[in-house]
């Protein structure tokens, strides 16, 4: 399995805070071509994609829990104090990538049919 790996470089802000990166094409293929897009299967890479953002979001601690309500500002999800590690990046990337093989597999069902 591909791990999403940060790369911390020393920033020219002001701020002297670090920068993540994330290898967003290696990664992706990677995980395309191990779940299921080498036989053109958008169904499993889908159903692959949800489960892996569910273990992100839970290991990052960004659940919808049954606990307390706490109100947060807008955008704080991936605010600079939240994101301390690459896994954060993860999460648009495979919400983009489970709704690309999602609609991928809407237009082989719509020409297959």
């Amino acid at each position: 399995a591909v791990m999403a790996t940060a790369v911390a470089m020393a920033d020219d802000a002001t701020d002297g805070g670090t920068k993540l990166g994330l290898e967003i094409l290696r990664v992706s293929k990677a995980a395309q071509l191990a779940n299921g897009l080498k036989h053109g299967d958008y169904r499993r890479y889908r159903r692959y994609c949800s489960r892996r953002l569910h273990r992100v979001r839970k290991a990052i601690k960004f659940t919808n829990g049954r606990g307390r309500f706490q109100k947060r500002p807008l955008g704080s999800a991936l605010s600079a104090a939240r994101t301390v590690d690459a896994r954060c990046l993860l999460l648009p990337m495979l919400h983009a990538e489970r709704c690309w093989s999602f609609g991928m597999e809407l237009k082989d069902l719509e020409s297959g049919a």
